[in-house]
């Protein structure tokens, strides 16, 4: 799922109020270019069946689920308003510019930023707890690959330098300069002044509010970036401050609220004719998220189904979007017990995602574990397996093998050994994928600890005391 990643000081010089307003106005236009990273929050493992997922971005937020045995995690959808669905958000032919943020300063201010919600989790239970961890998977997240955050920040860095244009006035040469080096704390004061300056413009004012919200998602103080993400749509309601105020609603879980956003998300772009099949298709996907984490399967399935339609018109069936919206309403089919209609819609994703993307892409590999888990729900355990493999040698080929989310796909494959009672098989891959994710996110770690439990449910099996 980061849009500033590296924007560490935005502004080095006090600006006048004015000039200030000026270049808010024009970052304003920036919020489709942030891509939410990712967005894996964490290879979370959520049953005896060894349940994975992993959130992987499809286009400007567009997620395609990765989840291995006992159900799916779909993938949230488009963001922004001329954006379109791809694996990467799509830029607009800006070069990187000449950030000087170092990948051993990035990493460490992630270290930084872990060791604070480390802390913060002290003595916390139940759902705050759970939101700390999810705090604490999103730097594990960028830290297990930091070349590519910090590569998504540059890219975003230099889109918003070629944003600013020639950067006339003082105050904006400022503004580019601090691009390149960066202090978000310093971005935030700065922003907190304009909003209060800007009061009286009502687009001025709600693009400040964005960009604060952006401030506190990059830095995972997720409720403030809900609450101004919140009030920027309240302000001037747009597709992008709707989809923004739904997804950190969501994860600050103040989860009645992201229902009613992503409601008026939904509605907007129903009403209004201005928005393509994309962006509807977006929004409603989106939505869909929502409702099923809610257990509205009806209400979602709905969306799920008119997305698909929604990106057949724009792309044909032969597309890598039409197929991760199949994907998505296989998780759905899934969840609901309703395996003989999921799996079809599953085998025709993973045969678009070998046409149009290839064997060695994530995505496919995606489909992979989608489809060995449902085929091993089933009872086809034979066949679950080499699927199994086969995504995870892509794994290793692609995030390689102390990523958090190998260790997920090593826990799927010693998964299903285990239910065939290959015990010996089994036991050296649990380990590994124990060992991967005790380094990786840390013992206490909920994966980890799942894992954990796995190896020792194995035993008991094996020593026929289960």
């Amino acid at each position: 799922m980061d849009f500033l990643g590296a924007v560490w000081d935005f502004f080095l010089v006090e600006a006048n109020q004015k000039a200030l307003a000026s270049i808010i106005g024009v970052l304003g236009l920036l919020g489709g270019l942030w891509l939410y990273t990712t967005g894996r929050l964490g290879a979370l493992f959520k049953s005896e069946h060894d349940t994975t997922e992993t959130q992987v971005k499809r286009g400007p937020t567009y997620h395609v689920s990765d989840e291995a045995q006992g159900g799916f995690a779909e993938a949230a959808s488009g963001a922004a308003i001329g954006q379109v669905m791809g694996n990467q958000t799509i830029q607009h032919g800006a070069p990187v510019g000449h950030v000087t943020l170092s990948l051993d300063d990035y990493e460490a201010r992630q270290k930084k930023l872990r060791s604070e919600v480390e802390a913060e989790m002290e003595g916390k239970l139940g759902e705050e707890r759970a939101q700390l961890q999810a705090r604490l998977d999103e730097v594990d997240r960028r830290l297990a690959d930091p070349d590519t955050a910090l590569k998504a920040a540059e890219e975003r860095i230099a889109e918003l330098e070629a944003r600013l244009g020639n950067a006339e006035t003082t105050e904006e040469q400022a503004a580019r300069t601090a691009l390149e080096s960066g202090d978000l704390e310093t971005a935030r004061v700065m922003f907190e002044r304009v909003e209060a300056l800007t009061a009286p413009d009502v687009t001025k004012n709600a693009s400040a509010h964005f960009a604060l919200g952006r401030i506190a998602e990059e830095e995972l103080r997720w409720p403030d970036a809900a609450g101004h993400y919140s009030r920027a749509a309240e302000i001037e309601e747009n597709y992008e401050y709707l989809f923004e105020a739904r997804k950190l609603a969501w994860l600050a879980g103040q989860h009645d609220r992201a229902s009613e956003i992503g409601e008026r998300l939904v509605g907007l772009v129903s009403r209004e004719t201005t928005f393509g099949p994309e962006e509807r298709a977006s929004a409603f996907n989106e939505h869909g998220l929502t409702l099923k984490a809610l257990g509205r399967h009806a209400e979602a399935e709905e969306l799920y189904r008119n997305a698909l339609g929604l990106l057949r018109e724009a792309h044909g069936t032969e597309h890598p979007d039409y197929a991760n919206q199949l994907n998505n309403l296989a998780v759905l089919l899934r969840t609901i017990r309703r395996q003989d209609e999921a799996e079809p819609l599953l085998r025709q994703a993973l045969e678009i995602g070998q046409n149009c993307l290839g064997e060695n892409h994530p995505h496919y590999a995606i489909y992979l574990n989608n489809l060995a888990g449902l085929l091993r729900d089933t009872g086809r355990h034979e066949e679950a397996e080499p699927l199994y493999r086969e995504a995870l040698e892509i794994g290793r080929r692609t995030i390689g093998e102390a990523h958090p989310d190998f260790a997920t796909r090593l826990n799927n494959l010693a998964g299903v050994l285990r239910d065939r009672a290959r015990y010996e098989e089994a036991e050296p891959i649990y380990t590994r994928a124990l060992g991967i994710l005790e380094t990786s996110v840390g013992a206490d770690h909920p994966s980890t600890k799942l894992v954990r439990e796995n190896l020792a449910r194995l035993y008991a099996l094996r020593d026929g005391t289960a």
